[in-house]
């Protein structure tokens, strides 16, 4: 507390004659959440995400909560996998249960966005694999990308957003930062006509 804020907060106290107001500021410099730990308010998020959403992944909150904060510390799925002796299968279902899409997920041996744009028009995981020329399991997998990007539209990245301020640091930060741009802009302007004739 500089000297201009101090000497206020004795005036307020000659006026009011009680200090509970100033005490609690000086308490809690800062912060807008309370006293609550990241783990619990972690553990509140997951909670809020399940009553929206059906999880694919068979993992607990707790280990979910492990999860996400393993995940911004830019652990691999196959680091995660062997340290919660799972598959990477499962690390990548829980993943995306919890919207947390990274760059990598979205690299096909094709533009990811040709195979979002084909399936937006209707095309199935069979159309995918003989349009793209893909493997079963990339184009499954690039079917749950774009299953999880519509879920984090729905919200608005709501979520994503609340794991970012309780988690993001750095180089893991920008890496899902950037995902989450590319694909608002694909999307948002995908099927729209511009007309730029004034």
């Amino acid at each position: 507390m500089d000297d201009k804020t101090a000497s206020l907060r004795d005036i307020f106290i000659d006026v009011a004659d009680d200090a509970t107001v100033t005490e609690r500021q000086e308490e809690s410099p800062g912060t807008l959440t309370g006293s609550a730990s990241v783990d619990e308010r972690l553990t509140d998020l997951i909670d809020r995400m399940r009553a929206h959403y059906d999880f694919a992944s068979a993992l607990d909150d707790e280990t979910l909560v492990e999860l996400a904060q393993r995940v911004y510390e830019d652990e691999s799925d196959n680091e995660l996998a062997v340290a919660f002796d799972v598959s990477a299968e499962e690390i990548l279902r829980a993943r995306f249960d919890l919207h947390l899409v990274m760059d990598h997920d979205r690299e096909f041996p094709v533009p990811f966005e040709e195979i979002r744009r084909a399936v937006a028009e209707g095309a199935s995981p069979a159309d995918i694999r003989s349009s793209f020329d893909l493997e079963h399991e990339q184009a499954e997998r690039a079917m749950t990308v774009i299953e999880a990007e519509r879920e984090m539209r729905r919200t608005n990245y709501r979520f994503r957003d609340e794991f970012d301020e309780l988690l993001a640091d750095g180089d893991v930060e920008e890496q899902l930062s950037d995902a989450v741009t590319d694909d608002g802009l694909a999307d948002a302007t995908e099927g729209l006509e511009v007309n730029t004739s004034f």
